[in-house]
């Protein structure tokens, strides 16, 4: 069903037949933030299948340059999941998915090697590897589970179009591929491992350079967004 906003434009009506203002500054500060946090990963990740790639400086910064892509990145959940402004989110008005991408947010930070853990030392205690592998895995899943979710939620609400609608649930995909590549005990599949992770952390960027152009496409006046329970 379509309905006409104020300047005349017809816009389609989501699930819940709610419509929610333009998403322009929740887009254009959640992409950046999320296009930002995924330059640290990507880099030192790419560093491995490509040796001229510099990071040096990463390392030599890595709590700060760590610290602050971290934070990037959960400001970005948040504020794509609730909105700025009054704005619509981009899963719309669904509980469920903004829960689902501040979780992710959250945990994507700590598996993904935003901070250096202490790990326990070859050493320990068989019961402290246990439960330190369980936490790590445990981790890993939730974070999964809640990217899904959201992503999900995002094509639901209808509140983005054309390739953004759908970045987030590529970017879902490629990392699910990239963890269960990881879990096999397969030497030959390293480098698949690797192009699956820095695919995925790719996508993450270019997710977020799209939601920035669809946020700017809405300042330029594309009308109001359908927003779905």
């Amino acid at each position: 069903m379509r309905i006409h906003a104020p300047n005349g434009q017809s816009v389609p009506m989501g699930e819940s037949g709610t419509l929610g203002r333009t998403s322009t500054v929740t887009l254009t500060w959640g992409g950046a933030g999320l296009a930002v946090a995924a330059v640290f990963p990507l880099l030192s990740n790419a560093a491995f299948l490509i040796p001229a790639v510099d990071v040096s400086w990463i390392y030599a910064n890595y709590p700060v340059v760590g610290g602050l892509s971290a934070i990037a990145l959960i400001a970005a959940c948040i504020v794509l999941a609730i909105g700025l402004r009054g704005e619509t989110g981009i899963v719309g008005t669904s509980v469920v998915g903004k829960l689902a991408l501040i979780v992710f947010g959250v945990t994507h930070t700590l598996s993904t090697g935003y901070f250096s853990w202490p790990a326990p030392s070859a050493v320990a205690a068989p019961a402290v590897l246990v439960v330190w592998s369980s936490l790590i895995w445990g981790i890993d899943v939730l974070s999964l589970i809640a990217l899904a979710v959201a992503a999900f939620a995002v094509v639901r609400a209808g509140v983005l179009r054309g390739p953004a609608r759908w970045a987030l649930l590529a970017f879902a995909v490629t990392t699910v591929v990239a963890l269960l590549v990881s879990t096999l005990p397969v030497i030959v599949l390293i480098p698949v491992w690797m192009g699956a992770l820095i695919a995925s952390q790719a996508l993450q960027l270019a997710t977020g350079v799209l939601y920035i152009v669809e946020g700017q496409r809405a300042r330029r006046g594309d009308g109001l967004r359908a927003a779905s329970a």
